[in-house]
């Protein structure tokens, strides 16, 4: 499948790619293969605007998104880099949604051998995906910016794995009607209902996944099955309760962080060994503070910092699963609470492996994001340096004596009260009161720090912005380089990313040729490296720019 293809449409290779991916679909239901491969583009189930028409999952087929037109393997994939949409947008002038883009017949007998795998869904009137009568696998899937729910489940069985559900107008995953789901790595947030609804007989299970920042609950039980199993998650900064539930019998809660809820942690049901906001009964739960890398609501970074109380506590050995980032599910004497296993591969885990004070934005990088803040505070000065205070015995009149060498500009001090508080790194001595090549120093030591989570390809999808589709802006995602937990850091676009980069280049090559006190700081072939890696991010960025601009035409 390829959508930009102009050969033969056969399906046998890139070239002669179908473009319509309803007519892959087709073909595999004839028995015609059983693995579909679809390169980055996006994908629409009708090109009228019949609101009625879906994606129909074929038993049995494995549907694969991520690919680059020119792969000749899956190990080429990469669904992050080459984004694969199937929208529900039929409509592009005006404003008509599909009913469901990804549906599934009642009687049709989809198995858990059909997977639908690295593909952003978006764009529907009821459910970005029906899992109707149906036990397909969910994985590596975005499902995103659709009407109302985001995932229906009616009657069936489905297993979602490292899946973002997230910024649907309704619930995240609705369950009912004696369906059972398990939801295993995901990340539900910022949906407007609840983050999980559990209904009418249902079931369901959901392990090592964040839930957080939902407009209601966290997940929600209501006159559901007995059975369901709710363990080590990350319930958090939702705007209802972490956990409520009006059952029968109560979904066992274990291992869990559930904090920061508006209405309150959890009720209806127990727990144990968890932590709570609140506190609660219950064998081993705590009320200590999590101690999340992004310690505010608005910072999605709830990976746990070395000194957790977290770490360690929980109960249970699960050889078999894996945390939030895919790592082992456990690392240490005791498996940890919450979705994340705090773990690194040099078996010396100590904070430095997972926060960084020069993280500013908390995205698990010391790196060009930091740096052209850093770049924008260079050179200001503190005006409530006691040298300035005539009544200090600091006080030195020259600083104010435009004639006098040590004369400090005023406008020096207007960039300070913005970026004191981040970049004045070293505060000791002449450095105290101003950013200047003592705090570059102590930058340039921790340039390039990399969090251990980050071997996690998931987390470049959770930084940037996962947007809806348009034709004009597909091609223009942010890159790692401005990617952000911060709900409160807009995400940059390519071409205002390419002026910053151009303004840190003038910087640092004026930097470098003005001021002989650096080059004896720092050795030439760093500097040399340090400023290769800079032209290569820009030059990054302007390939980006015409390509976007080319997609925009």
């Amino acid at each position: 499948m390829n959508a930009y293809a102009t050969g033969a449409e056969t399906g046998v290779s890139w070239a002669d790619a179908y473009t319509d991916l309803q007519d892959a679909l087709h073909r595999a239901s004839q028995g015609c293969g059983d693995e579909i491969w679809v390169a980055e583009g996006i994908y629409r189930p009708t090109t009228t605007q019949n609101p009625s028409i879906s994606f129909e999952m074929v038993d049995g087929i494995v549907l694969y998104g991520g690919f680059c037109a020119d792969a000749n393997s899956l190990s080429e994939r990469d669904y992050v880099k080459y984004r694969t949409y199937l929208s529900g947008n039929v409509d592009i002038e005006g404003d008509s949604d599909t009913y469901i883009v990804v549906n599934t017949e009642p009687n049709s007998a989809i198995s858990s051998n059909t997977l639908l795998d690295g593909f952003v869904i978006t764009h529907s009137t009821e459910a970005g995906i029906y899992c109707n009568e149906a036990d397909l696998i969910i994985q590596n899937c975005v499902i995103t910016d659709n009407d109302a729910n985001g995932i229906n489940v009616y009657k069936a069985s489905p297993y979602l794995f490292d899946s973002i559900i997230t910024d649907n107008a309704a619930v995240g995953v609705y369950d009912c009607n004696e369906s059972h789901i398990t939801i295993e790595g995901c990340i539900i947030s910022k949906n407007a209902g609840n983050g999980i609804s559990c209904r009418k007989n249902a079931a369901l299970t959901v392990k090592n996944t964040w839930i957080h920042n939902n407009g209601g609950e966290g997940i929600a039980f209501s006159d559901a099955a007995s059975g369901s199993v709710i363990r080590n998650n990350t319930i958090v900064y939702n705007q209802g309760k972490g956990i409520w539930a009006d059952v029968t019998t109560p979904p066992a809660v274990t291992n869990c962080i559930i904090w920061g809820n508006e209405n309150g942690d959890i009720s209806g049901c127990g727990a144990t060994y968890s932590c709570f906001d609140l506190g609660y009964q219950g064998t081993g739960n705590i009320d200590d503070d999590p101690n999340f890398i992004g310690d505010a609501p608005d910072v999605y970074n709830y990976h746990l910092r070395y000194g957790s109380p977290c770490r360690d506590a929980g109960i249970g050995y699960y050889p078999e699963e894996y945390d939030i980032d895919q790592e082992p599910r456990e690392y240490g004497p005791e498996i940890d609470m919450g979705a994340d296993e705090i773990y690194c591969t040099d078996n010396n885990l100590s904070d430095d492996d997972v926060y960084h004070p020069l993280d500013w934005n908390t995205d698990g990088l010391v790196n060009l994001y930091e740096y052209n803040y850093f770049a924008r505070a260079w050179l200001s000065y503190d005006p409530n340096d006691p040298a300035f205070d005539p009544n200090d015995v600091r006080y030195d009149p020259n600083l104010s004596e435009p004639n006098s060498p040590s004369f400090i500009d005023p406008s020096r001090f207007e960039d300070w009260y913005e970026w004191k508080y981040i970049c004045n790194i070293d505060t000791d001595g002449s450095s105290a009161y101003q950013i200047d090549l003592a705090d570059l120093e102590l930058f340039w030591n921790n340039w390039t720090w990399k969090a251990c989570y980050l071997s996690f390809d998931r987390w470049f999808y959770t930084f940037g912005e996962i947007d809806g589709d348009t034709d004009e802006m597909m091609e223009s995602q942010t890159t790692a380089s401005t990617m952000s937990f911060q709900s409160g850091i807009t995400p940059i676009a390519v071409e205002d990313q390419l002026q910053n980069a151009q303004e840190v280049v003038e910087f640092l090559e004026k930097l470098w040729l003005e001021d002989p006190e650096i080059q004896y700081q720092i050795d030439t072939q760093q500097w040399t490296d340090f400023m290769t890696q800079i032209y290569n991010w820009k030059a990054t960025l302007e390939t980006q720019y015409v390509i976007e601009q080319i997609n925009f035409e």
